[in-house]
């Protein structure tokens, strides 16, 4: 299966790897601006323009990425009684894959 990052995830895959959206940008040869929009979910990129982005990435984080790294807090809960509606809508505010 072919895993997509999530907005957030590869805004903090850039930060892990201590680059600027304009130095990301530059290395994956594309604008800082959809870099920003990337990052912000308002533009849905082709897989090509995300595999030159993960490229750059890769070349920079020097060490695996550990959940700390990423994980937000406090932590998301639902009820299983919550609507599927709410549940989606909680998962898309805040880039959410999985349940």
């Amino acid at each position: 299966m072919l895993f997509i990052p999530s907005p957030k995830y590869l805004r903090e895959l850039r930060k892990a790897a201590g680059l600027s959206q304009a130095e990301l940008a530059r290395r994956a040869g594309v604008s800082q601006s959809l870099i920003a929009r990337i990052e912000s979910g308002d533009v849905n990129p082709r897989v090509s323009t995300l595999q030159r982005i993960l490229k750059a990435l890769e070349e920079y984080v020097e060490e695996e990425l550990k959940a700390e790294d990423i994980m937000t807090s406090p932590v998301i809960t639902v009820k299983t009684s919550d609507p599927i509606s709410k549940v989606a809508d909680i998962m898309w505010e805040n880039a959410i894959s999985q349940v």
